[in-house]
């Protein structure tokens, strides 16, 4: 299982690693300036003294020192300030271009692993062993240097408390809206809160707040207290557009963390690590309602209150987005196929079409189609095939199996589903309508 870089670690090295050398610059221009103030002050009191021997000597000198002393205060305060700041922040790049190389390193010692798992070489179990020490031990490097860069983005903030890895602007709400970093961001922390009074069932306006054309970030709260993070990528023209497909995406083990919890952002399974959450995060556009839900333990999926609140905010979306209730799909990969079999069996007839990736026991819902893909090198491949060829036969479960792919299967290729061809499987998911 690949190791994750944590999300406000890597937005803080888009936003900045770019941008970082430029405002170095500025400090540095701005730090020459006020040096050439205190320059022009020292040679106009040399020539005061030299040339001038009145009675307002000793005041105009007074006075030009009085201004040497601020504009010492103002390049300490740069020094100290901006200076400091840029120094740490560079730092902290530095950290983070470590940590991707070392995620790297350890993807990479993955697929040897995989690969050679999957091998008839006699000594298979040797090199198994022998790469997953290496991985061990690169991954103990890695928490290392990920709670030290953790650790030194929180020192950052300390030294300006204004300090956030998001660029943001004050909405007319009193909220903090995201700008360029394709995410939405809501309160102070970068999430956005919604919820729903549970006394009328109402939804409060948050929602029409999300920026048509990227990931939005929000912390949804149910009525029954229940927290879910979500990505919900809503395209361009949706809030004057009527009709959309919409459909929920459960991640894998992408972003798993045994830290995660509901309060702790991109710490806990899915997310913006993998899948449809990662293709989003890389810009993918998409011609519907993208909602990714991120799972915060290994109970989630199955958990019957994350559940009803994962429903409760579809149904919240449509509404407000005036979707089409007929066109309300789900997929998930991996850990998210078996949390995607949960769903469809709480709730067999509310969706249109499901797709089902890299794992699931084998399910049937109601009315819902569902059509399950599988490598034929996965390990988990014996155990889904056997379950879901026992219900191919009714019409509603499909089975697709990709020669030669391992679980890392390549979700984003076209799929062609009953002689039609789809862009990839969240494009057949949101054009796919509830049967009558």
């Amino acid at each position: 299982m690949s190791v994750t870089i944590d999300h406000e670690l890597l937005t803080f090295d888009e936003k900045l690693s770019s941008s970082l050398g430029t405002i170095s610059s500025g400090i540095t221009t701005l730090t020459s300036k006020v040096e050439d103030v205190n320059s022009a002050a020292s040679s106009v009191a040399a020539d005061i003294t030299s040339n001038y021997q009145g009675d307002g000597l000793a005041s105009a000198l007074a006075s030009i020192a009085s201004l040497q002393s601020a504009v010492d205060g103002v390049k300490a305060g740069i020094q100290n300030g901006p200076t400091k700041a840029i120094s740490m922040a560079q730092s902290l790049l530095d950290e983070i271009k470590a940590l991707k190389e070392l995620k790297e390193e350890i993807e990479k010692l993955e697929g040897e692993r995989n690969t050679a798992q999957n091998s008839n070489d006699k000594d298979k179990d040797s090199k198994v062993s022998d790469l997953n020490n290496k991985i061990q031990t690169k991954e103990n490097e890695f928490k290392e240097k990920h709670e030290k860069a953790k650790s030194s983005l929180s020192e950052l903030k300390t030294l300006n408390p204004t300090v956030e890895a998001k660029s943001a602007s004050t909405g007319s709400n009193g909220t903090q809206t995201g700008t360029d970093t394709g995410t939405q961001t809501g309160t102070q922390s970068g999430v956005q809160q919604v919820q729903v009074d549970s006394g009328t069932g109402e939804i409060r306006t948050d929602l029409l707040n999300l920026q048509e054309g990227r990931v939005n970030t929000l912390d949804y709260v149910g009525k029954n207290g229940k927290t879910i993070r979500t990505y919900i990528y809503v395209p361009v023209g949706a809030k004057s557009t009527t009709g959309l497909g919409v459909t929920l995406s459960l991640g894998g083990d992408g972003s798993k963390n045994p830290e995660g919890s509901k309060n702790e952002p991109n710490k806990g399974r899915g997310g913006l690590a993998a899948g449809v959450g990662k293709q989003l995060s890389q810009g993918a556009k998409y011609s519907g309602i993208v909602v990714v839900l991120e799972a915060y333990n290994d109970k989630s999926y199955s958990d019957q209150n994350y559940l009803a609140t994962a429903k409760e905010l579809t149904d919240n979306i449509v509404k407000t987005y005036k979707a089409d209730s007929n066109k309300i799909s789900i997929s998930g990969y991996s850990y998210g196929a078996y949390g995607t079999e949960h769903m469809l069996t709480k709730y067999p007839n509310y969706f249109s079409q499901a797709v089902i990736l890299a794992g699931g026991h084998g399910v049937t819902a109601g009315s819902t189609k569902i059509h399950y893909i599988i490598g034929s090198k996965d390990g988990v491949y014996q155990s889904v095939v056997s379950g879901v060829k026992k219900l191919t036969g009714n019409g509603k479960v499909t089975l697709e199996v990709r020669q030669g792919s391992d679980h890392g299967i390549n979700t984003f290729y076209p799929i062609t589903v009953n002689g039609k061809q789809y862009a990839n499987y969240v494009e057949f998911c949101l054009a796919q309508t509830k049967s009558a």
